[in-house]
């Protein structure tokens, strides 16, 4: 069997739609806000500077295609520089699948592939696809044609007897290990957006916003302001934290198969890992503190074909 030469799914242009497209809907934005449309079509570097990304998006997908014959899987792309590579299908280790919020909705998937080449340097040991569901599991099949685990006739393990998931709690307890230090700078930024957008609202209105909360902060002492100020920003921080963490890894279930375990997660960017039992290098079991107190901690594995990624 074979598959190719052929482009990907159309969606693939679409993959990074707020990197590639963000410009541009910003730019339509505006000028639907200012209800004029003539602004873009009187500043011609306006419109080039947004379509830049989208044109080369659109470019990359018509002059790249996938081909698996023989014993390689063929990458060709390029327009004025053509660039080919071969991937033997005897070192591929890892072929997995990811479905951001658009991919979801158009029930396609970005098929990655890995070879764990040492050899070279950046992705020359990777390549990506963008297929349907039943091309991305023809796909799979066939890359990972000798390997003894293949139950490849679904994406999903919800219904698998061998499956064990995390509970909503742990993953509570899995956003409450995070550092809260990050996520608290970042919302010292979005809080300074914030306020400045209010004093512009305040200020149309004729409101001194800026007296209000001064004489309100006034009647305050400054170590218990000081006090206030820190624990607002700590409990909102951990909110963001679990927030996050329930997010990205929604529905986390693991799959014991007897060959390999099956991982997959998330919510607006849906992820499954196949880890081959043979390949994993090892495991590390990690307890933060909150986790320590009630028996749970995180286990992180190391394996072939994924270099340094969690």
């Amino acid at each position: 069997m074979k598959f190719g030469p052929r482009r990907g799914h159309v969606m693939a242009i679409f993959e990074r739609f707020f990197r590639d497209f963000g410009l541009l809907l910003a730019a339509l934005v505006l000028c639907l806000f200012l209800g004029d449309f003539q602004l873009l079509l009187e500043n011609g570097n306006l419109v080039g500077l947004v379509l830049i990304a989208p044109v080369l998006r659109l470019i990359q997908y018509l002059t790249t295609r996938y081909s698996i014959a023989g014993e390689r899987l063929i990458i060709e792309s390029g327009l004025f520089q053509k660039k080919r590579r071969e991937l033997p299908l005897a070192n591929i280790t890892t072929v997995d699948f990811t479905q951001s919020l658009i991919f979801q909705m158009a029930g396609v998937y970005a098929v990655h592939v890995d070879t764990n080449s040492s050899i070279g340097s950046g992705d020359s040991g990777q390549g990506k696809m963008v297929l349907n569901g039943k091309d991305a599991i023809f796909v799979k099949k066939l890359l990972l044609a000798r390997q003894q685990d293949l139950r490849e006739d679904r994406i999903s393990e919800e219904i698998s007897g061998n499956t064990v998931m995390a509970s909503p709690g742990e993953l509570v307890l899995m956003g409450l290990s995070r550092s809260q230090i990050l996520i608290a700078v970042q919302m010292i930024a979005y809080g300074s957006a914030a306020v400045g957008i209010l004093d512009k609202i305040f200020t149309r209105a004729h409101i001194d916003g800026d007296q209000v909360l001064q004489a309100s902060l006034m009647k305050l002492s400054v170590p218990l302001l000081v006090f206030i100020l820190l624990t607002a920003l700590y409990l909102i921080s951990v909110i963001v934290s679990v927030l996050l963490t329930m997010v990205k890894y929604y529905g986390f279930r693991v799959t014991d198969r007897e060959e390999s375990l099956f991982i997959e997660y998330g919510l607006l960017t849906r992820r499954t890992y196949t880890l081959m039992k043979e390949k994993i290098s090892g495991i590390s079991y990690n307890q933060p503190f909150v986790m320590r107190l009630l028996r749970r901690g995180t286990v992180e594995v190391f394996a072939a074909g994924y270099g340094g990624s969690d």
